[in-house]
């Protein structure tokens, strides 16, 4: 089988491509045929050059191995939704992510979490999929600002308010950082610098007024301080904030924050590792409205512009957000239930 493992050369200061000798042997050993393409630009467009290559060597059994964080397997599977659109009639390949990034939320909720047992034992997991796992078909979001705008497909989430305002708070410290102190950004860069910034978002983050609809019904009127919207389990690395993410159930999961205090408990109480029971204590409001909430399509209206990110990846700020599923569009390479 051939796979054909897509690098941003530049990612994780490089360190990507640093690891792909270890990655090449896990391959080898597996009995995959593999190849490696390290190219600057758009991931989308060298993705889709890839599908096209393979298309027209007729090498329908190869696998697309997404090499890198979240934002990586973003740009990758975007890749192949739109080449999948542009070209109906061609064999799509299956789409395999290797995690490298920080949070690697997409590949926690692909893969059984007690496979992923540090770096290695990730990477590791994710190779052994190549010929001991089978192909699934899972959800894609999608997200449009505005009417008539593109829409960016997601795997992990999407979300608007506070928790996009701290990766940008987080993303222009690592920059200022970089330039100016880069040993002070080996120390913090991840988790740390993120939950610097969060503590002091607490504090000085205001809500919106906000309009909720889920399916073409109201859902929620009031001060939205964030909103997450999964398409997978896994949020911000260790954090599993809605009760039935499934990639493959043809709906999205939503979870609302109105304030700070109703932000701060359901993220102290939303690590994975905690029993069902504990994680959804407080998923009815004192009014008894639920906080979370699935269906197809979700429209976010504000009063005023949010920032916004899709999948770790920060969005311009908007004040409507339309999402909607597309049922069983990316087709993914995942470890048997046996293995």
């Amino acid at each position: 089988m051939k796979v054909v493992c897509v690098v941003n050369p530049k990612a994780s200061d490089g360190r990507c491509l640093r690891q792909w000798p270890f990655i090449e042997s896990l391959m080898l050993r597996a009995g995959a045929q593999c190849e490696l393409v390290a190219r600057e630009g758009d991931l989308r467009d060298i993705t889709m050059d890839v599908l096209a290559n393979l298309a027209e060597t007729g090498e329908n059994d190869a696998i697309i191995a997404a090499v890198g964080g979240d934002g990586t397997q973003h740009a990758v599977f975007n890749g192949i939704e739109r080449f999948r659109e542009d070209r109906p009639d061609a064999f799509i390949s299956s789409y395999l992510p290797i995690p490298m990034g920080t949070g690697n939320n997409i590949a926690k909720s692909i893969f059984p979490s007690n496979f992923l047992k540090g770096a290695t034992g990730s990477i590791k997991t994710a190779v052994a999929a190549i010929a001991n796992g089978a192909d699934r078909l899972i959800d894609l979001g999608v997200v449009k600002t505005g009417a008539g705008s593109e829409g960016d497909c997601f795997l992990d989430a999407f979300s608007v308010g506070v928790d996009p305002a701290i990766l940008a708070a987080k993303d222009a410290s690592t920059a200022k950082l970089a330039a100016t102190h880069p040993r002070i950004l080996s120390l913090l860069k991840g988790y740390p610098l993120y939950a610097w910034h969060g503590f002091a978002a607490l504090r000085s983050f205001k809500p919106v007024e906000a309009e909720i609809e889920v399916d073409g019904e109201p859902w929620y009127s009031g001060p939205l301080f964030n909103i997450v919207v999964n398409d997978t389990a896994i949020y911000g690395g260790v954090f599993n904030l809605t009760e039935s993410p499934f990639p493959d159930d043809g709906v999205l999961d939503a979870v609302i924050f109105a304030t700070p205090a109703d932000y701060l408990r359901k993220y102290l109480l939303g690590f994975k590792c905690l029993p069902r029971a504990v994680r959804t204590f407080f998923d009815n409001r004192p009014d008894g409205m639920p906080i979370t909430r699935s269906g197809k399509n979700f429209k976010i209206t504000l009063n005023e512009k949010m920032d916004s990110q899709v999948d770790g990846e920060a969005r311009s700020p908007g004040k409507l957000f339309e999402l909607s599923t597309l049922p069983g569009a990316l087709k993914t390479r995942c470890l048997k239930p046996s293995a």
